[in-house]
């Protein structure tokens, strides 16, 4: 399967339903260009864009996790940037805690350093 950015998806519907407490991890091999952008999305707009995500933005690996946008919302950035135009593997894992301590991002097995 390939996803070229140009509005092409993939809808998991109802199948995957996590809540701000529950553990759970994502990730997806990649291969992007300068522009970046979303990897792996799961929100529901109608409700405060509940849900999650997983992207790149300047390069970096981004996680969202949102209860509702943006009062109760969660963005953690890796401090290092993805080389572009390689696929690698991006893998993002969240314990539960409701708190941006409990992300961790990972590119091709290696734990990246991440602010919140």
């Amino acid at each position: 399967m390939k996803l070229d950015g140009q509005g092409a998806y993939v809808d998991a519907g109802k199948g995957l339903q996590f809540d701000f407490t529950n553990a759970f991890s994502f990730g997806c091999w990649t291969k992007f260009k300068d522009q970046g952008g979303a990897l792996l999305s799961k929100m529901d707009d109608a409700a405060g864009f509940r849900g999650f995500d997983l992207l790149i933005e300047g390069g970096k690996p981004t996680v969202h996790l949102i209860n509702k946008w943006p009062e109760n919302a969660i963005k953690v950035t890796a401090k290092q940037a993805l080389p572009k135009d390689i696929y690698q593997h991006v893998f993002a894992v969240y314990d539960g805690s409701r708190k941006a301590a409990g992300v961790r991002i990972y590119a091709n097995g290696k734990e990246f350093a991440v602010g919140g």
